[in-house]
């Protein structure tokens, strides 16, 4: 099942990492038997903590903090996030109440939906019948309620702000989404490997007339029946140019290497590692190699790990 993908051990190298914007549904299903990770890259100290089902419940740095909360059937019923202050108090609280079952009970929904439109689905995450999502940032509520009537799904977003009242639609192939079709965006088709993983997922942006300026196609590696790692994504633009990524692993499914091409030019992150007994990676280090050849940004990430 997508959302039960486990590629959070082994990715903080790659865009997909563990926390901020990245691929959510990593977070789940992801670490058993360890009890907390606590990481340092230069000044920047981050932890993770995680049940002893191996899901994330917790995370915090200096100026950011979050809990999540996870019912019987191992999915998530509340997300809280906050920012901090300098002194380390909290100033804007985000909660996403998560509510499932009903018709939806056999469907992949996504996670959240990006400003009302169905996009961005592989950083994103999709979560197993769900209804409704309700999200009190501060004090001002806004709800997205996902309903279907046979293959097409439709979302229907109500709050204070105009940015929260929408109302969009995808089509759904069998019990995940396929595609989706915007003014100014478009998702999909999609293809999914038969556990429920990406195999290729596409999506891009439009100008007021409809033509393409962006269209983005990502690939994805099941590697070992349990990650989803992006091997390569190519992106293009109405100029004619394009950027290319490619990734490449290591045995336990750690970035080693990226390349980046666009415009005939070439740059590379690559990284290599240092593993506990466990086979769980404690030091990574990077650094970046530009079009002309010059390395630079290198960097370092140690990590101490607790075990159950």
């Amino acid at each position: 099942m997508v959302c039960l993908a486990v590629a959070v051990l082994f990715s903080s190298c790659d865009p997909d990492a563990m926390s901020g914007d990245g691929n959510w549904w990593t977070r789940m299903d992801l670490a058993p038997g360890i009890k907390t990770i606590t990481e340092v890259s230069g000044e920047n100290t981050v932890t993770y903590e995680f049940d002893k089902q191996g899901r994330q419940i917790a995370y915090k740095s200096k100026w950011y903090e979050e809990e999540t909360t996870y019912n019987s059937e191992g999915l998530i019923t509340k997300f809280v996030t906050k920012t901090l202050n300098e002194s380390g108090v909290a100033e804007h609280t985000t909660t996403t109440i998560y509510t499932y079952g009903g018709a939806n009970k056999d469907r992949y929904l996504p996670r959240e939906l990006m400003g009302g439109r169905v996009m961005h689905l592989n950083h994103i995450g999709l979560l197993p019948g769900l209804t409704k999502i309700q999200t009190i940032v501060d004090k001002d509520t806004a709800t997205v309620e996902y309903s279907f009537e046979g293959d097409i799904l439709t979302a229907k977003g109500t709050g204070k702000s105009e940015w929260d009242k929408f109302e969009t639609t995808c089509e759904y192939k069998g019990a995940y989404p396929n595609k989706s079709d915007g003014e100014l965006e478009f998702m999909g088709p999609i293809e999914y490997y038969e556990n429920g993983m990406f195999k290729s997922y596409r999506e891009g942006f439009k100008d007021e007339v409809g033509t393409i300026t962006t269209d983005r196609t990502t690939t994805y590696k099941n590697f070992k029946d349990k990650l989803n790692l992006a091997e390569k994504e190519v992106e293009i633009y109405s100029d004619g140019s394009r950027e290319t990524r490619t990734s490449t692993y290591d045995e336990y499914g750690n970035l080693t290497e990226e390349k980046r091409e666009y415009d005939g030019n070439t740059e590379y992150t690559r990284c290599t590692y240092e593993y506990d007994k466990k086979g769980v990676w404690i030091v990574m280090n990077a650094k970046n190699i530009a079009y002309d050849g010059r390395e630079y940004n290198p960097y370092t990430i140690t990590r101490t790990i607790k075990y159950y």
